[in-house]
């Protein structure tokens, strides 16, 4: 509790319990390893920073699916000495891949994730939910069961730059529980194609159907007959390179709202 933790170059690794946690804590992780624990780490109420870091195999690797809270990171709430405008937790350059939950759990935090991969997770890529909000860029998500979800409660979410491919789900709002969903999700100059049940999926058990005006799509891609050819959105699927940037004469190119690719910058 209100502890400062600083990890440079640090490795944490086959912990049968969470590698970090901290209650109205400050973290600042650079350049490190977790990997087979039973969660990365859980923050409650706490200011954190990680950068150029790795989250692999929560908290296995056995293809064996359990209901366990195994996520990459879990982000409850902002810290208290934190104004209502400032980010509580930046991930920057960091890669998630494969857990039995959630990549990124946000819970009532106000996160930031930029310029970071995240593959593999047996739910979301990243999960949001209760308030406050979520803002990704640059960001590639693959092989997780759904890319971004945004759940119960009155989250916010942008998505800008971003490119999701070859999950079950790209985009959700709404999420498996009963509860209201209030929250919105804004879409920019993104790429969600190729996923196996739906690109955009808008969908809340309280109301048993879409909740309108809750998901804006502009300048982006998402092979869906709802979006396409309005707000900038473009038909047909981009041609990706190795590491899904848009190759020459790809749908896509040069058609974002700031005049750069659609996708992954």
């Amino acid at each position: 509790h209100g502890g400062e933790l600083s990890l440079d170059h640090v490795f944490l690794l086959d912990n049968p319990g969470k590698a970090m946690g901290g209650d109205e804590a400050l973290l600042a992780m650079t350049d490190s390893l977790v990997t087979r624990c039973d969660t990365g780490g859980e923050f409650d109420k706490s200011s954190v920073e990680i950068r150029n870091s790795h989250f692999l195999e929560m908290p296995s690797a056995d293809g064996e699916a359990v209901d366990d809270d195994n996520d990459g990171i879990y982000l409850h709430l902002p810290h208290p000495s934190l104004s209502s405008d400032e980010t509580s937790a930046l991930i920057e350059g960091c890669v998630f891949a494969v857990g039995k939950d959630d990549g990124i759990d946000h819970n009532g935090a106000r996160v930031r994730v930029s310029d970071s991969f995240i593959e593999g997770f047996h739910n979301e890529g990243i999960a949001c939910s209760n308030k406050n909000g979520l803002e990704v860029s640059n960001t590639l998500i693959t092989g997780c069961a759904q890319g971004i979800e945004a759940g119960y409660g009155s989250p916010e979410v942008t998505v800008d730059h971003c490119t999701l491919v070859d999950n079950g789900v790209g985009i959700r709002l709404g999420d498996s529980y009963d509860d209201p969903i209030k929250g919105t999700i804004t879409v920019t100059s993104s790429i969600s194609v190729q996923n196996g049940e739906h690109n955009v999926w808008n969908f809340s058990h309280q109301v048993n159907g879409p909740l309108p005006g809750q998901i804006s799509i502009t300048h982006s891609m998402v092979d869906d007959p709802m979006f396409d050819g309005t707000n900038g959105n473009l038909p047909g699927l981009p041609q990706f390179d190795e590491s899904y940037h848009l190759l020459e004469g790809s749908p896509g190119k040069n058609a974002a709202s700031d005049g750069l690719d659609v996708g992954l910058l």
